[in-house]
């Protein structure tokens, strides 16, 4: 089974199996000592049961996330974001966007020798919050798995926020893939907590 296929809940626990078989064993009691272990574990067993989370606590999910998966692939994987600080507040349902970030890096990074970016840009245009995740690669190149995990994440984005939310893969560029979030205002305001350092 693929971890896009794992319950929502264990899958930090997949994820962090999937990296420590690939760390090299001189770092893997490091790799437990981490915060980020932490961070994520915490994640999984709590704020994942909610049905919704600020958009800040979610980046903080994604950056412990993805601060691991830097241990596995170095300076092979290389990551910038944008963040509009007006859309923190924005509510989502957890682990929506460490998904398209797992998909990104799983498909865009790891099959390249060379790595690559994943960039995460966040903003509000008209209204909507707009959620764009960028790697490198070809849609043909995707598996069954990645459909799944996304039309999973499209399901609950959309019992949680209505219909008008989309979330669509996209060929940018020939070597160019995005993963685009778009959703209407929420109907009610969440309270962020402090915004996620970022970088």
């Amino acid at each position: 089974m693929e971890i896009e296929q794992i319950p929502t809940e264990p899958r930090a626990l997949a994820l962090l199996v999937a990296i420590a078989l690939q760390v090299p064993m001189a770092q893997k009691q490091y790799l437990l000592c981490r915060p980020s272990v932490a961070d994520l574990l915490r994640a999984a067993l709590t704020t994942n049961l909610q049905p919704s989370i600020p958009l800040a606590q979610e980046l903080e999910t994604v950056r412990s996330y993805v601060a691991l998966e830097q241990l596995r692939y170095e300076d092979r994987l290389r990551l910038r974001w944008t963040v509009a600080d007006e859309a923190l507040t924005w509510p989502l349902p957890p682990a929506t966007v460490q998904t398209l970030v797992e998909n990104a890096i799983k498909y865009g990074i790891a099959p390249r020798i060379d790595g690559g970016e994943v960039v995460v840009d966040v903003a509000l245009r008209e209204g909507r919050l707009c959620l764009t995740v960028l790697n490198p690669g070809r849609l043909g190149t995707a598996s069954n798995s990645t459909s799944l995990g996304l039309a999973n994440a499209r399901r609950r984005l959309q019992h949680l926020c209505g219909e008008e939310a989309t979330l669509t893969l996209e060929q940018r560029e020939p070597d160019l893939v995005a993963a685009v979030l778009t959703v209407p205002p929420p109907l009610a305001a969440v309270a962020a907590p402090e915004a996620p350092r970022l970088g």
